[in-house]
């Protein structure tokens, strides 16, 4: 079976954690794995994954006809699998509340005063 995952980084937060061990998991019982992600991060916050890693842009045309299953994780990937995936490919994790995550990540507080 081949597989790629759709990463918006390889940076060390949650999801993208969780995703490193799935492919762990699943990696040696594979034909092959891919990630493809869409942003660079810090060298010191990248996690270092045991399949190829390609960054990719959100226009760039990719053949993914290669691909049996292709995996996408958090909001850039889970929208460019909507727009550009077939149905019976995609596989969709979702790991977290996108408008606290988004909120969180450009550091706008998601709480209100009241809720805390």
């Amino acid at each position: 079976m081949k597989i790629a995952f759709i990463l918006p980084s390889l940076a060390n937060r949650g999801p993208v954690i969780f995703t490193k061990y799935l492919i762990d998991a699943i990696y040696p019982y594979c034909e092959n794995v891919n990630i493809l992600y869409f942003k660079d991060c810090p060298k010191s916050m990248e996690l270092n994954f045991s399949v190829k890693c390609k960054k990719i842009s959100f226009f760039e045309k990719i053949n993914l006809s290669q691909y049996d299953i292709i995996h996408t994780t958090m909001f850039v990937p889970d929208l460019y699998g909507a727009i550009k995936i077939p149905a019976k490919k995609w596989i969709v994790s979702m790991h977290n509340y996108y408008k606290d995550d988004v909120g969180m990540l450009y550091k706008k507080n998601p709480l209100k005063k009241k809720d805390i």
